[in-house]
Formats: C-alpha cells, sequence, structure tokens
C-alpha cells in the first residue's frame, strides 16, 4: 500500500537581506563551524562537482591525442582539476548559505548549518566566500591557458546567481546543472590552448570536436539536474511551506515521468559522445551502455517522497553513471596507448 502525503503550499518566499540574522549569532565563531560553512565535513558531495572535471578531462584526451600527455601532465592537471573542483563547491556552498539563511532557518534539514543557527556572522561568511572565489581564479591564472580562466569565471557567475533563482522561480537545478557541466568546456580548454597537444595531430576537426564536447555538456548537465532535483525532493515539504522554489516543487505532481524523461534524454547525449568522438573500441560503448541503464533502473526504484531513499540515490548514481563512464574512458586510453 503506497504511502500518501499533503503537500502545503503557500505564497513565494519573499526576498530578504543576506545580513539578517539571529539574536544569538556567534561573535568569535571555532573553525569548526567553517568546516561545515564550506562542506570540508562532508567531503562526499564533492563527488559531483569533481565527476564532469574528470569525465571531460579524459574525454578531451581522447578527443585529442591519446598518447600526447606524460605521466606528470596526468598527475599536475588532475591535482588542478581536483583542487579546483573543492575550491568550488565550497565557494558554492558558503555563498549558498550565506543568502539563504533566513530560509534555513524554516527547513527541517537545513537548520542547524551555522550561519542559520549563528554560530557564524554573515560578514565573515561573505569574507570566507571572497577569498574561496578569488582562490580558484588566482589558481587558474597561475597554471592554466587564459581560455580556461574564461571559462571559470562563468561557473563562478553560474554559482553567484544559483541561490537567487529558488526565490523567483522553479529553476535554480538549470542554473547548478549548467554551472557543474560547464566543468567539460573548461577542461577542454585546458587540454587545446595548453602545451601537451602542442604539435599532435588532433583525431577530429574543430567541428566535429565542438560537436562532441557539446554532447557531453549536455549530458552531464542532464544528470546533474537529475540527481540535484532528487536531492531537492528532501526539503519539499518544508519548501513548499516557505515557498522556495524548486524543479522538485516545479514536477512534484509527476515526479517520474519528469526525471525518466530527462535520464532518457541524458542517455541519448551520451551515445552521441560516442558516435561524436568516434569511440568505438569498446570500453567507452560498455560504460555509455551500464551508465544509461543503471540511471534509468535507479530512478525507476525510486521513492522521491522517502529522504532517505533520496539521499542513497545522490550518492550511489555518482559511482554507477559518473564513475562507470570514468572506467570507460581510461579503458579507451589504455586501448590506446597499449
Amino acid at each position: 500500500m503506497s504511502t500518501q502525503y499533503t503537500l502545503v503550499e503557500t505564497a513565494p518566499a519573499r526576498l530578504t537581506s543576506i545580513s539578517s540574522r539571529p539574536k544569538n549569532e556567534a561573535q568569535n565563531p571555532s573553525w569548526g563551524p567553517y568546516l561545515e560553512l564550506t562542506r570540508f565535513s562532508k567531503p562526499a558531495g564533492l563527488l559531483g562537482a569533481y565527476f564532469p572535471y574528470f569525465i571531460g578531462f579524459l574525454y578531451s584526451v581522447n578527443l585529442t591525442n591519446p598518447t600526447a600527455l606524460s605521466a606528470a601532465d596526468w598527475v599536475k592537471l588532475s591535482a588542478i582539476f581536483l583542487l579546483d573542483g573543492l575550491i568550488l563547491r565550497s565557494f558554492g556552498c558558503a555563498w549558498n548559505d550565506t543568502v539563504d539563511q533566513d530560509l534555513d532557518r524554516q527547513v527541517e534539514r537545513c537548520k542547524k548549518r551555522p550561519l542559520a543557527r549563528g554560530a557564524i556572522t554573515t560578514s565573515n561568511a561573505l569574507a570566507t566566500t571572497l577569498i574561496l572565489a578569488v582562490a580558484r581564479h588566482v589558481l587558474y591564472y597561475a597554471t592554466l591557458p587564459a581560455r580556461a580562466g574564461q571559462h571559470a569565471l562563468l561557473t563562478t557567475i553560474l554559482a553567484l546567481t544559483y541561490p537567487f533563482m529558488k526565490r523567483f522561480c522553479n529553476f535554480p537545478q538549470l542554473c547548478l546543472g549548467v554551472g557543474v557541466g560547464w566543468a567539460v568546456f573548461l577542461v577542454d580548454a585546458a587540454v587545446v590552448d595548453g602545451p601537451y597537444a602542442a604539435g599532435s595531430a588532433a583525431k577530429l576537426n574543430a567541428q566535429d570536436r565542438s560537436k562532441a564536447m557539446i554532447a557531453m555538456f549536455a549530458c552531464q548537465t542532464l544528470f546533474n539536474i537529475t540527481y540535484d532535483t532528487v536531492y531537492a525532493f528532501q526539503d519539499i515539504q518544508d519548501d513548499l511551506k516557505a515557498g522556495v522554489g524548486s524543479l522538485a516543487v516545479a514536477v512534484r505532481h509527476h515526479p517520474k515521468v519528469f526525471l525518466l524523461s530527462i535520464a532518457s534524454a541524458m542517455a541519448a547525449f551520451l551515445w552521441a559522445t560516442v558516435s561524436c568522438g568516434g569511440l568505438m573500441r569498446g570500453p567507452f560503448q560498455a560504460g555509455a551502455a551500464v551508465s544509461s541503464l543503471a540511471a534509468l533502473v535507479m530512478l525507476a526504484r525510486l521513492n522521491v517522497w522517502d529522504p532517505r531513499s533520496c539521499r542513497d540515490f545522490f550518492v550511489h548514481s555518482q559511482w554507477w553513471v559518473s564513475g562507470v563512464l570514468v572506467i570507460g574512458l581510461v579503458g579507451e586510453l589504455l586501448m590506446a596507448n597499449f
């Protein structure tokens, strides 16, 4: 017998000042709340931010010249992308919590966040956000080509925009999905414009390569939208009461239809990455097949009204979709090199 849920809807959220704070706000917080603010205390969420970097990196190298990078190049670029993924996630979380502190106090899962409970001052949270934002752009300026830094600037702008969208519309997940998925273009610029591919014969012409990268961007964006919409269902009861917008709110009457449709589109673009990229040796094809099937099966079995089921989907889908794609792309590189 299925469980029935009553959704209580209210008027849209009123935009409030980010400086609004509880009376018991701390003046001299310890380091603990800062680790919470930046999510360093919850490293599992880094998977969602970093996988698009590494998938885009592996895919771009496969399209350019699978034998061009030395072991030192692989270590250097992987470390830079991992560090940026960590900084971007922490910056985004700190900024989101700063803007959303008044709304977070109305959501059961979020009301114990450091800003919402008054463990950090708003000014200190803003300073933390600024330091992280500057740090990632210094990192790119010091280590990667200019075009990669330009792509990084766009993702910073999208991260700054994201928390405001939930106050005015139900599509913040679109902003987040595009921002996270844009890592595909960022890492491709680092590979194409860097010294690693200099003098090497590209596998694809510019037009075909562009199609392949757009397909991979669409695939990653749609997957990000899928898992973040599922994640948003954890808070849908509180969000409706507070007037917070999300795709979960928008599709609450037919969630499975929406999620399975998005996942199907993701699978279609994933197969376009196989075709447009000319990766026909077998490993990436197998990875695409397993990833597509896993996403659809997990969504078919998902109970969006069970918060634990939503959390489990977020973690498991990272490995069964993105993790499997990484294995397939690594397999392509190994076959090309050996």
